[in-house]
């Protein structure tokens, strides 16, 4: 589906995951992370060793929240 495609692509260009998690706001949110939310991102993702899934984890997470279903 278009949602894993877009997030393979960004697995594929980036490998920091600050980085990551700044392209998975901007592509769903439309905007950066706050500090906040990139350090307790952060903080999950270092929890995982299975790196596709935590991130799949946190983009439908993004999908998912109140703040995606109003602007999109």
């Amino acid at each position: 589906d278009l949602q894993r495609l877009r997030l393979n692509l960004i697995l594929k260009k980036e490998t920091s995951p600050r980085r990551i998690v700044e392209e998975l706001y901007l592509s769903t949110l439309s905007r950066l992370p706050t500090k906040r939310e990139q350090m307790l991102i952060l903080k999950y993702l270092g929890k995982y060793r299975h790196r596709v899934a935590a991130y799949e984890d946190v983009f439908w997470a993004l999908v998912n929240s109140t703040e995606f279903v109003t602007r999109h």
